[in-house]
């Protein structure tokens, strides 16, 4: 991991964390947007997050409601989109 994609990881996880509302749940789309990476440099940090156990990646379960900026913000693990993070440890 380079010196670049670890301030990119460490400053996605603190958006993360600070983006989680009352459920414990953070919209993909909210943390992309407040993060300020690209959208490569927001898909390794999520892959790095959640491969390390730092965070957890879900689809949401409410899809009728999801928003064409919540579609475009998903990461797809295991072949399927998630669109909400929460934080596993601080």
């Amino acid at each position: 991991m380079t010196n670049t994609n670890l301030t990119d990881t460490a400053a996605y996880l603190l958006t993360i964390t600070t983006a989680c509302e009352t459920d414990g749940w953070a919209r993909l789309a909210t943390v992309r947007m407040e993060s300020g990476l690209t959208h490569e440099a927001a898909d390794t940090a999520l892959t790095e997050l959640h491969r390390a156990g730092h965070i957890r990646l879900e689809p949401n379960p409410n899809r009728q409601h999801l928003t064409a900026a919540d579609h475009t913000a998903a990461i797809v693990i295991g072949g399927e989109p998630r669109h909400l993070a929460t934080t596993t440890e601080l």
